[in-house]
């Protein structure tokens, strides 16, 4: 389950995730940001991942980021960061990264929360 909150003071989507991380979790994420007209032009976004869920194989995360470029497509940029402390799913997720950036889009993925919202605020 995924607990979605746009952070007007900072402005960060704040993606919560309850325990791992599922695909479908990732879809309401994108369905999301592709309906959301309140959100900024330039969109910056945490997600919070305990990890991902041991369902989700690499052609999920092919399928999902083509949803996502989709899903982010009317934003002039996107930058997205991931917290996990989980070692596999950080590996994942840095496979992920390299399918979704495009010129509009950048994800990074850490191990520390500080560094991911550091790197997510940075001019």
């Amino acid at each position: 389950m995924v607990n979605i909150e746009y952070d007007q003071e900072t402005g960060v989507l704040k993606m919560n995730y309850s325990e791992s991380v599922e695909a479908d979790d990732m879809m309401r994420f994108i369905d999301h940001v592709s309906v959301d007209d309140r959100l900024p032009d330039d969109l910056s976004v945490l997600h919070r991942a305990g990890g991902l869920h041991r369902n989700i194989k690499m052609k999920d995360l092919l399928k999902l980021s083509k949803e996502m470029k989709r899903g982010t497509g009317k934003y002039n940029t996107v930058r997205m960061t991931v917290y996990t402390s989980n070692s596999l799913s950080l590996t994942l997720f840095q496979l992920y990264e390299r399918l979704i950036m495009d010129a509009n889009t950048k994800l990074k993925s850490f191990n520390s929360e500080r560094a991911a919202v550091a790197w997510l605020l940075e001019i």
